[in-house]
């Protein structure tokens, strides 16, 4: 207020990972709560979100049921909900981390193709008025192929992949 500034505007987050655990959901839960009864005001909940696809299907069915289930759980708190660190892994069928430079063109478009049904998700779950953004971690591939650019190996120049076209579609409703 001293600066001019709007003290309504002033929006506070919990930030907080592992929130698939039920128990700790149910924790952040009762301390929002508790500080909202005291009068602090919780706007809303930065649930740290890392996600991975496999290519093991009963695996990738129950990675999505956890997602999916993760943001209900945040719609149903009423609070602004804001996605951060977000990135996804690829792990192929011997269950191991597929890098950036071994990825196929294939596996990339499965892990863009994640991206968009994430996003779309939280979309479609989170109430519109409750959506308080998606901050994605990694903007370049680094050892894992989780950005939205690639280091084309040969010019050093960077490419934007298919989880780039991914993210533009799904982010306008695609």
């Amino acid at each position: 207020a001293e600066y001019g500034g709007d003290l309504n505007e002033l929006k506070l987050f919990i930030g907080e990972t592992g929130l698939e655990d039920p128990d700790k959901m149910k924790s952040l839960k009762e301390w929002i709560n508790i500080w909202d009864a005291k009068g602090a005001k919780i706007d809303g909940i930065t649930a740290k979100v890392n996600l991975v696809y496999y290519e093991d299907q009963a695996k990738q069915n129950d990675c999505k049921a956890a997602y999916e289930t993760l943001l209900d759980k945040l719609a149903a708190t009423g609070k602004l909900i804001r996605l951060a660190n977000f990135d996804i892994k690829y792990v192929d069928a011997d269950n191991l981390n597929v890098t950036t430079v071994k990825i196929t063109d294939e596996q990339r478009q499965k892990l863009a193709d994640f991206n968009a049904y994430a996003i779309k998700a939280y979309m479609t779950k989170i109430p519109q008025d409750k959506q308080a953004g998606i901050i994605k971690s990694s903007l370049v591939d680094g050892s894992d192929p989780v950005g939205l650019w690639t280091k084309n190996a040969k010019t050093n120049d960077w490419l934007r992949n298919a989880t780039y076209k991914a993210w533009c579609e799904a982010l306008s409703g695609k």
